[in-house]
């Protein structure tokens, strides 16, 4: 395969993600029904295969998706937060679980 085929193929690609209607349009209306999640972090050095304690972030959430939303945000700040030799060092990078806590 040349690389402008290629080229081609990956433009095509994003615009149908650009433009597309979602699979599910009301996907974000969906909740777990009287279900809670709890989101764990932690700060892991993949060169060492180690890790910082678990950090339990205090906020409940009312799905999945807002908690590995949040997991996200907070790990970015996590990781603009520490000093690039540091993290490419080191291989540093965040790792989270979301954790259903249950019915409210």
């Amino acid at each position: 395969m040349n690389y402008k085929f290629t080229a081609l193929i990956i433009f095509l690609m994003a615009l149908l993600v650009i433009f597309a209607e979602p699979a599910y349009p009301n996907q974000d209306k969906i909740k777990t029904p009287n279900i809670k999640f709890i989101l764990t972090i932690r700060l892991c050095s993949f060169i060492e295969n180690k890790c910082l304690p678990n950090v339990q972030v205090k906020d409940e959430y009312d799905s999945w998706k807002e908690c590995t939303l949040a997991a996200l945000e907070i790990s970015k700040e996590i990781m603009l937060s520490q000093e690039e030799e540091f993290v490419n060092k080191n291989k540093v990078a965040t790792q989270f679980t979301c954790k259903e806590i249950g019915t409210i």
